[in-house]
C-alpha cells in the first residue's frame, strides 16, 4: 500500500472516532481525495439599499421579500454550501521576499520539466508558496504543456468543466513534510488559527476566491503530488500542480488593492491610530453606506452569479449578496490591523456576516443586515455550518465570542500501541503523520494502534 492511501485511510479512520475534534473537512475531503464542490445560493437577507450609519446598540433589519424567500428554499435542496469570494493582488513576490529555498534546475537531471518551481523544505513555506499564486494570478499551463481541457488529471479535478479564470503552477516541497499528501486549502488560508504577519489579502480572502467565474456550482482539487523527485542534496522532493479555479481576475483585485489603497489614505486615515472599536466602527460605517444589497452587473438579478459574492463586486461596483459585505468588511478591518472572520450560517441562504476581534473578545458584525458589535447573546442567527463547528475553530474563535455558549476544549490525541504503552501525544496532523511513519518503517507488520482523545474511552484503530 503506498504512503499516500496509508495517509487517506488514518485520515478516514480517525474522522470517525471523533467528528468534531478531528477537523470534520480533512476527513470529508480525504474520501474523495479532497475534491471541493462550491455551489453559490440566493442571498435572501440582501438589502434594496445601504444602511445608514448608526450608533452602536441599534439594529436595523429589513426581511427578503416572500417571493426571493421562496426561490431560495426550493434551491437550498439541490445545493450544499455558500459559493466562495474572491482575493488576491497583482503585486509579484519574488523568492527573494519569500524566504523559499533555492536549487539549481541541474538537481533533477532527466527528471521531467519543474524548472523554476519553486522549492519548499517546510510546511509554512509552501503554504505561503500558494498564497502567492493565488495572489499573483500566477497561470504558467503554458509553460508545462499543461491543457486543462485533455489533461486527465485536470479533466478528474474540474469534473469535466474547464475553469474559466484558473491558476497552474508547480511546487516541490520536501517528501517528508506532507509525506505524499495533499496540502489543505484550509491550512493555506489559516482557517482555524490566526498567523502572525498574515497579509489582509490572505486567510478568508483567499479562501473564498477558490470558484469559477462565471459556473454557480464548481468542482475542485486540494493540491496533491503527482510525482517524486530526488534533488541534489539527496532529499526527496513531492511534485505539486496548483490548479485552481478564482473569480475575480489579475485585473479586478488590482483595482480592489489601488481602492483599498485610496481609501487608507482618505475615509481611514483619521482612525489609524485609533482604537480597535473605531477602526471596526469606521469600516462598518463605511460598507453599510456604500454597499447595496440589490445586485446590478453581468449577472443581471440572478444572485447567484460568483461576483457578486466578492469583495470586488461590493467595493468598486457598490453591490453584492451578503457574502460580498462581509468579505469587504474582513479586508477593510484587517487592512486596519484588526482580525475578523467571515461566517456562514445554515439557513436556506447560507447567511454571511463576520466575527471581530476587539480587545480580549471577539463580536458578530453583519453589514448586510444592519448589526454592530453584537455578544452572542445579542445576535440572533441559525447555527454555523459545520466547517465552523471543528474542536480547532471554536477553541480559536467561536469560545472567545462575547458570552460565547461555545467552550474551549483540548484536542489533544494519544496513540496506545497494542501492548498498552503511550507511544506518542500530540494533534491531529502529528498523529498522522507518527502512525504513516511507523508503517512505512515497517511495512509488512500488522501492528494495531488505539487514539485516546482528550480523556475519552479509546477507540481502536487497526492499520497493517
Amino acid at each position: 500500500m503506498s504512503r499516500r492511501i496509508l495517509a487517506v485511510v488514518l485520515t478516514v479512520l480517525l474522522a470517525a472516532v471523533s467528528p468534531l475534534q478531528l477537523q470534520a473537512a480533512y476527513a470529508d475531503d480525504a474520501v474523495s481525495y479532497a475534491v471541493g464542490e462550491e455551489e453559490v445560493r440566493p442571498d435572501a437577507d440582501a438589502r434594496d439599499t445601504a444602511a445608514e450609519e448608526i450608533p452602536a446598540g441599534e439594529e436595523t433589519e429589513e426581511a427578503a421579500s416572500a417571493e426571493e424567500a421562496a426561490e431560495a428554499a426550493e434551491e437550498a435542496e439541490a445545493e450544499t454550501d455558500t459559493y466562495e469570494d474572491a482575493v488576491s493582488e497583482n503585486e509579484t513576490v519574488s523568492a527573494d521576499d519569500t524566504g523559499y529555498s533555492e536549487m539549481t534546475d541541474e538537481a533533477y537531471g532527466t527528471e521531467p520539466l519543474y524548472d523554476s518551481a519553486v522549492v519548499c523544505r517546510t510546511r509554512q513555506e509552501a503554504y505561503q508558496a500558494v498564497r502567492d499564486i493565488i495572489r499573483n494570478r500566477t497561470n504558467n499551463s503554458a509553460k508545462y504543456g499543461f491543457d486543462q481541457e485533455t489533461d486527465p488529471e485536470a479533466v478528474k479535478m474540474n469534473a469535466g468543466q474547464p475553469y474559466n479564470n484558473y491558476v497552474f503552477d508547480r511546487i516541490m516541497v520536501r517528501s517528508d513534510v506532507f509525506r505524499h499528501n495533499q496540502i489543505m486549502m484550509e491550512d493555506v488560508c489559516d482557517f482555524n488559527n490566526e498567523r502572525d504577519g498574515m497579509k489582509p489579502w490572505e486567510g478568508d480572502y483567499i479562501l473564498h476566491c477558490i470558484g469559477d467565474s462565471e459556473r454557480t456550482t464548481t468542482h475542485w482539487m486540494h493540491p496533491i503530488p503527482f510525482d517524486c523527485v530526488t534533488g541534489s542534496d539527496g532529499e526527496d522532493y513531492d511534485v505539486f500542480n496548483v490548479y485552481l479555479p478564482l473569480i475575480t481576475t489579475r485585473e479586478e483585485e488590482a483595482a480592489v488593492d489601488n481602492k483599498v489603497a485610496d481609501l487608507m489614505a482618505t475615509t481611514f486615515a483619521g482612525v489609524k491610530d485609533g482604537t480597535d472599536e473605531q477602526k471596526i466602527r469606521a469600516v462598518y460605517n463605511y460598507v453599510t453606506k456604500n454597499v447595496s444589497g440589490t445586485v446590478s452587473g453581468a449577472g443581471g438579478s440572478d444572485r447567484r452569479y460568483p461576483k457578486y459574492h466578492t469583495a470586488y463586486h461590493a467595493l468598486i461596483k457598490g453591490n453584492g449578496t451578503c457574502q460580498s459585505f462581509a468579505m469587504l468588511f474582513t479586508r477593510l478591518s484587517r487592512e486596519l490591523g484588526v482580525p475578523s472572520k467571515v461566517i456562514m450560517g445554515t439557513d436556506a441562504n447560507n447567511h454571511t456576516y463576520n466575527i471581530v476581534r476587539d480587545g480580549s473578545y471577539w463580536y458578530y458584525t453583519d453589514c448586510n443586515q444592519g448589526k454592530y458589535h453584537k455578544a452572542a447573546n445579542e445576535f440572533s442567527r441559525t447555527k454555523e455550518q459545520s466547517k465552523f463547528l471543528t474542536q480547532e475553530f471554536i477553541n480559536s474563535y467561536l469560545s472567545k465570542i462575547k458570552n460565547s455558549s461555545y467552550s474551549y476544549k483540548s484536542i489533544s490525541m494519544t496513540v496506545v500501541t497494542s501492548d498498552g504503552s503511550e507511544a506518542f501525544t500530540g494533534n491531529y496532523e502529528e498523529v498522522c503523520a507518527y502512525i504513516v511513519d511507523r508503517i512505512n518503517e515497517n511495512p509488512g507488520g500488522s501492528e494495531k494502534y488505539t487514539i485516546r482523545l482528550d480523556g475519552n474511552a479509546a477507540v481502536q484503530t487497526g492499520l497493517s
